[in-house]
């Protein structure tokens, strides 16, 4: 099988706003007073930013006051600063920066912290974008690729630690050549990974090693309504640990994500202790020859179920697997995705990616006909 996956390229979506907002008053960096609006991707909204509003841009400067007249210039500074019911707006352009889990303050359901793309702007870092603890974060419209200088192939390109309630969200990641693409580690709790575009994982490491998003994390979250493309050595979605020893991975739902060409060898993999795992409503096209749209690997961990779930071009929906229940529901239909990734079969309506408002993500290329 032969995927079309060379050029893929995102555009803006239909949902931008017709004017950005005006920067605060003066320099004061004073709150607009309203929830940030989203500009890109499946088009989650974001919570209201009640303290200080601040910016970052390539052309600014860390020895600046971070407003919109004199914005930071790194993302590492600027998220040190803020505080519970902060926000920050990226403005667009390249950052060549690795951000390595700078120490940032933990918020809460009442007083979030924002993190977001400035509405009709693009910004894209180019390096690394790890964050530990960020309890209560919200991450909108943060755009990673892969830093071939700096960057190396046991670095996992977007690496999110610990922490709860916090969401990841509208964001496309791309050409990684590691691991993971998007690493879901540690203690993390209620967490959310939403309206992401994530694609291209390269061929780096060992076999079946790199992956579009890797959930070994020992505490519940949910991954939800992705466009995920292109996984030539890896897993759309691997949920469990390490190694077998490695710690309770656990209560991972994985729903309503479209998975396109992951060849290493499933859209879908569970492995070893991972217990208590839900895939439902997803749309798989596209496996390793002989492999089923949801696979396991020498799992022991029980109570993971699936149901609801499109699958095609592949063997069998799911594998037959102690561990893994078939809940029903599941069947092998082609779903005719159209180029934005979504079902023009109506059987297959109600599944897989769908933007929230807006037209969602648009792609180039016809990726998803099997040829």
């Amino acid at each position: 099988m032969v995927l079309a996956l060379s050029v893929l390229v995102l555009t803006s979506c239909a949902s931008l706003l017709a004017s950005a907002p005006a920067p605060p008053p003066g320099t004061s960096g004073e709150p607009p007073g309203s929830p940030a609006a989203p500009a890109h991707g499946a088009g989650y909204g974001l919570p209201e930013v009640t303290g200080t509003v601040y910016y970052v841009s390539p052309e600014g400067s860390d020895a600046s006051p971070g407003t919109f007249e004199e914005p930071f210039q790194t993302i590492t500074f600027a998220l040190k600063a803020l505080e519970p019911g902060d926000g920050l707006f990226l403005r667009g352009g390249t950052y060549v920066e690795q951000v390595r889990s700078p120490v940032v303050s933990p918020a809460s359901e009442a007083t979030p912290i924002v993190v977001t793309a400035y509405p009709g702007e693009r910004p894209i870092i180019k390096g690394l974008f790890w964050i530990k603890q960020a309890s209560h974060w919200y991450f909108d419209g943060i755009n990673v690729t892969w830093d071939p200088e700096r960057n190396l192939p046991n670095e996992h390109m977007v690496k999110l630690i610990d922490g709860e309630g916090w969401v990841f969200q509208n964001s496309e990641l791309w050409d990684a050549h590691s691991f993971a693409a998007l690493l879901i580690y540690g203690s993390a709790t209620d967490w959310t990974v939403r309206g992401n575009y994530i694609h291209d994982t390269h061929p780096t490491n060992g076999l079946n090693q790199d992956h579009l998003i890797y959930a070994n994390v020992n505490g519940a979250g949910l991954i939800e309504n992705n466009l995920l493309v292109g996984a030539a050595n890896g897993q759309g979605v691997k949920v469990g640990s390490y190694e077998p020893e490695g710690g309770e991975i656990h209560d991972v739902t994985i729903r309503r994500n479209t998975i396109v060409a992951a060849v290493g060898p499933a859209g879908v993999q569970l492995i070893w202790g991972a217990y208590d795992t839900v895939v439902e409503q997803n749309i798989i096209v596209g496996v390793y020859q002989g492999a089923a749209g949801i696979e396991t690997w020498e799992l022991f961990g029980t109570g993971n179920t699936a149901g609801q779930n499109v699958v095609w071009d592949a063997a069998a929906v799911l594998e037959q697997a102690a561990g893994l229940s078939d809940t029903g529901g599941n069947v092998m239909l082609d779903p005719l995705l159209d180029s934005r990734g979504l079902p023009a079969n109506p059987q297959a309506q109600g599944r897989g990616f769908y933007p929230v408002t807006g037209d969602g993500w648009s792609i180039a290329a016809d990726i998803f006909r099997p040829t």
